[in-house]
C-alpha cells in the first residue's frame, strides 16, 4: 500500500462549487497557498438542481472576481424581477442605491467557468477526484486539515492547513461529522420544474414570480434562450400532479396572469420533481474551520438565493481571515468576525424564508406592503430591494415602510 502523501497549505477548501472556487480564488490572490479539493473527477461537473439565479446583491463580488464579463461572454442574462400578487404586478424601475441586476447562467456553464478561474489563480492547487475521509485535529483541539482518498489510485492524502473551509453543500459531510446543529425547516411545498427554449415572457430577460397564495410559480430566463419554469404548490396538491407531472405543470402555468405561451416554445426537458425539502442554518465557523455557501445556510429554492449567498459568504470569509493568515495571527479572531457577519447579513433572510416555506399565505401586514408596492414606485423599490437581498427583513417590515404602505393603500382605495 502506498504511504500517505502529505501536503501543507495555508488554506484547505473542500468543494469546488461556487463558494469553494470563490474562496480559493480570493485567498490565492491574497498571496496564500490553497488546496482546492473536489470529489468529482470531471472538471466540467456541475450542480443539477438549481434555479441558476444570482441575486443582484452578489454583483459586487462578481465584479471583484472579474467574472461578470466572463458570464456575459458565455451568454449570461442580466436578470431582474417582476412579482405578481393578488394586488397586481410589482415592477419598479432600477434603484440607483443598489446594483441594478445580477445574472442568470445555467450551472453547466457557471461551475466550470469558476473552476477554471480558481485553478488559473497563482497559489491555488486543484485536487479533483478526491473523496475526503476525515478531519484532522491539532493538540489544541482545533481542526488542522483533512484526510482524503484519491478515487482513481486509492492513494491516501493528508492536507495540513491553518484554516479549513467547508464548501461541500447542503448535505455537508463536514457539518455531519462535526455534529453541527442549528435550525432546520421542512418545506410545506413541493415543486416541478422544466426547461424551455424561446419561451416568450412579457418582461423579456426579467424573471417573473407569481405568488398565488399558497402556491408559487416562477420563470427564470437563462443563457441560450433557455427559460426555467417552476410551480411550487402546497403538499396537499401532490396527488393531482403525480399521474402526469408535465401536463399538470403546463396546466397550472396556463392559468397564471400574463402567462407565457407554452405552445410557442420548445420543450427541452420533462418535468423534474423537487418533492422533499429541508433547509437549515448552521454555525458558520468553529475553531480552525469555516462553512460557506449551502453548508452554512441553505434555503428554499423558491427565492433563488443560494448562488448569490455562496459568492457573498466566501468573500466575507476571505476578508475576515486572509490578513491574519498572512501575518500568522490568530485566525480564530477572524473566524469569529466572519461568523458574526454571516449571522447579521443572512440570519433574518433565512428565518423568513424558512417560515414561508411552511406553505403559509402572506400575513396581513405583508399583504398591505405588497398591495402598496403594486401602486407606488417607492414601495415597489423597497420590496424589490428585499427580494434582491440588498436589505434585510427588518428594513422591509420597518414602521416607516409599514405606515407609508398604509397611507398609499388608504389614499388609492
Amino acid at each position: 500500500m502506498n504511504p500517505t502523501a502529505v501536503h501543507n497549505f495555508d488554506v484547505i477548501v473542500i468543494g469546488a462549487g461556487i463558494a469553494g472556487c470563490t474562496a480559493a480564488t480570493l485567498y490565492g490572490r491574497a498571496g496564500l497557498t490553497v488546496a482546492l479539493i473536489e470529489r468529482q473527477p470531471d472538471n466540467h461537473a456541475y450542480k443539477k438542481l438549481c434555479t441558476h439565479y444570482i441575486q443582484a446583491s452578489a454583483k459586487p463580488t462578481l465584479d471583484r472576481l472579474g467574472v461578470s464579463e466572463r458570464i456575459e461572454a458565455v451568454g449570461g442574462v442580466r436578470n431582474g424581477m417582476a412579482i405578481w400578487t393578488k394586488s397586481g404586478w410589482i415592477r419598479p424601475s432600477a434603484d440607483p442605491r443598489y446594483p441594478p441586476h445580477g445574472y442568470s447562467l445555467r450551472r453547466e456553464k457557471l461551475d466550470p467557468l469558476l473552476r477554471q478561474l480558481a485553478t488559473e489563480t497563482p497559489g491555488v492547487t486543484f485536487f479533483n477526484g478526491h473523496a475526503w475521509r476525515e478531519l484532522l485535529w491539532d493538540s489544541q483541539g482545533r481542526i488542522s486539515g483533512v484526510l482524503t482518498s484519491e478515487q482513481k489510485s486509492k492513494q491516501t492524502h493528508r492536507f495540513n492547513g491553518r484554516l479549513t473551509v467547508a464548501a461541500d453543500g447542503h448535505y455537508s459531510k463536514t457539518a455531519e461529522l462535526l455534529k453541527l446543529r442549528g435550525r432546520s425547516w421542512v418545506n410545506g411545498r413541493f415543486g416541478y420544474f422544466a426547461y424551455y427554449r424561446h419561451l416568450p415572457l412579457p418582461t423579456g430577460p426579467m424573471a417573473q414570480i407569481w405568488f398565488k397564495q399558497p402556491d408559487v410559480a416562477y420563470a427564470f430566463p437563462n443563457d441560450d434562450a433557455i427559460t426555467l419554469i417552476a410551480y411550487m404548490p402546497s403538499l396537499d396538491k401532490l396527488p393531482a400532479f403525480k399521474p402526469d407531472p408535465h401536463a399538470a405543470l403546463e396546466q397550472h402555468f396556463a392559468a397564471l396572469p400574463d402567462a407565457p405561451d407554452m405552445a410557442s416554445a420548445e420543450r427541452l426537458s420533462p418535468a423534474l420533481g423537487m418533492l422533499k425539502g429541508e433547509f437549515h442554518w448552521r454555525p458558520a465557523a468553529v475553531p480552525g474551520l469555516a462553512l460557506v455557501g449551502d453548508a452554512a445556510a441553505s434555503t428554499d429554492p423558491l427565492w433563488g438565493c443560494g448562488c448569490g449567498w455562496a459568492f457573498e459568504s466566501a468573500a466575507w470569509l476571505v476578508d475576515a481571515t486572509a490578513e491574519m493568515l498572512l501575518k500568522n495571527g490568530d485566525v480564530v479572531k477572524g473566524l469569529t468576525q466572519y461568523k458574526k457577519l454571516h449571522w447579521r447579513r443572512l440570519a433574518g433572510h433565512n428565518w423568513y424564508n424558512g417560515g414561508f416555506a411552511s406553505g403559509r399565505n402572506f400575513y396581513p401586514h405583508e399583504q398591505l406592503i405588497l398591495a402598496a408596492a403594486a401602486k407606488d414606485e417607492q414601495c415597489a423599490r423597497h420590496v424589490l430591494a428585499f427580494a434582491a437581498r440588498h436589505v434585510g427583513i427588518g428594513r422591509l417590515h420597518s414602521p416607516l415602510n409599514f405606515f407609508r404602505s398604509l397611507w398609499i393603500n388608504l389614499r388609492q382605495r
